[in-house]
């Protein structure tokens, strides 16, 4: 009973351990979006578009393939304002693997859009390919909850198990 136990130990240990794995797990834990923290509202966003009355800060969860502690004491009050024509999203985990992984980004705007590029009239955005393929919804009334997926992180996965990085994202090997 207890050979198992410790071969299967053994096994992921060594997978873990493996640059090939580690990155296929990051690029795996980038498809998801699931975190909580407190804030009032709701809003959508499918790739740049979003819209909503929101106000939000992320506290904890799994986002830009980060899991745990998605702020920094210190840092400012909220990270997303939906206010229908205006949008200001930041997202800056602390931890360097994310730092290096490229997945923090910002996003401002005016209306619907935001757009990438050198600053213009009232837009400006730092972000990050996999910001233009990110889908999700969030609400809150207190406590609140963001959910999304990212189709162009799930191809990043599947077309890495091949070993090809879509993303540039694999900072391991």
């Amino acid at each position: 009973m207890l050979l198992p136990v410790v071969a299967c130990l053994a096994v992921t240990a060594l997978a873990c351990s493996s640059p090939y794995l580690t990155n296929r797990v990051r690029d795996a834990a980038d498809v998801a979006t699931i975190s909580f923290g407190y804030g009032v509202g709701v809003r959508a966003r499918v790739s740049a578009i979003g819209a909503g009355l929101f106000a939000n800060r992320d506290v904890m969860g799994l986002r830009g393939g980060r899991l745990g502690m998605l702020y920094e004491q210190g840092g400012p009050p909220v990270s997303d304002v939906d206010l229908l024509v205006y949008r200001m999203e930041v997202f800056s985990p602390p931890g360097e693997v994310v730092d290096q992984r490229h997945k923090d980004f910002m996003a401002v705007g005016i209306g619907p859009w935001t757009r990438g590029g050198e600053f213009e009239l009232f837009r400006h955005s730092a972000a990050t390919p996999q910001f233009y393929t990110q889908i999700e919804v969030a609400a809150g009334l207190g406590p609140s909850i963001r959910l999304g997926m990212n189709p162009g992180e799930l191809i990043d996965f599947v077309v890495g198990l091949a070993g090809v990085d879509l993303f540039s994202d694999d900072i391991e090997g």
